[in-house]
């Protein structure tokens, strides 16, 4: 038995897929999309033809192993985890709580999640971490976008600024530790290079240094700041 294809299909992001199935327009995503009414529970996509429900697909979200306690390191380095979702309000609320997260906003469309990334933006900086195309423009209206690269699409690959090489959302608080030890590495290389050198001119204006010194004492720098920045690969 041969499947049916479907024809003129068109995507919405953020709410569903239509098409024509053997002469009939159906549409498969969210409640409000298919033209159902009534329907809020959960997190399901609706199959629909002219607004008459002909199937219900249940999906249920389950935290990633360790996101939890993830989550919990996220905090306990001051950040603040903000869960954004296209889904119904009872799945996100549930998922929400599952991971220990307090502030989680649901039925959100692509542009919505951009908006509210753009906003936390503004509001100190904000890292936005998806896998999805509903995620790209929030992706890059954050901060900095981090796409998770074995689950990620590869529009939201393309969008992220960073992108996790597979997606144990653990690696989230390891790169947020690796940011903060490469942003003091550079403070230190700096502050050393400009005091280092201020000392060897304010020397050699006191006192004429030979060139062999300057050129060491230029060069020992270099290696310094090398070898400092070296730490970060341990």
């Amino acid at each position: 038995m041969s499947r049916p294809e479907a024809a003129g299909i068109r995507d919405v992001p953020g709410r569903g897929v239509e098409g024509t199935v053997d002469g009939l327009r159906l549409r498969l995503g969210s409640a409000d999309f298919a033209g159902i009414e009534g329907e809020r529970a959960g997190a399901a996509a609706y199959l629909a033809h002219d607004g008459r429900l002909l199937a219900r697909f249940e999906m249920q979200d389950r935290p990633k192993t360790g996101a939890r306690e993830a989550m919990a390191e996220l905090r306990s380095r001051g950040l603040t985890v903000t869960l954004l979702s296209g889904d119904e309000e009872g799945a996100v609320k549930r998922l929400a709580q599952a991971m220990g997260i307090e502030e989680a906003h649901a039925r959100l469309s692509p542009a919505d999640k951009a908006e509210l990334a753009a906003g936390l933006a503004e509001d100190g900086g904000a890292a936005m971490v998806g896998d999805g195309v509903n995620d790209i423009a929030a992706l890059q209206r954050a901060t900095v976008g981090i796409a998770m690269g074995a689950a990620g699409s590869e529009a939201a690959i393309e969008s992220a600024d960073i992108v996790l090489l597979n997606d144990e959302i653990g690696n989230v608080p390891r790169l947020v530790n690796l940011s903060r030890r490469f942003r003091a590495v550079v403070y230190q290389n700096i502050i050393f290079s400009l005091v280092t050198k201020a000392l060897l001119v304010a020397v050699g204006i006191a006192t004429p240094l030979p060139f062999l010194i300057a050129v060491v004492g230029d060069m020992g720098v270099s290696l310094v700041v090398t070898a400092n920045a070296l730490r970060l690969r341990s």
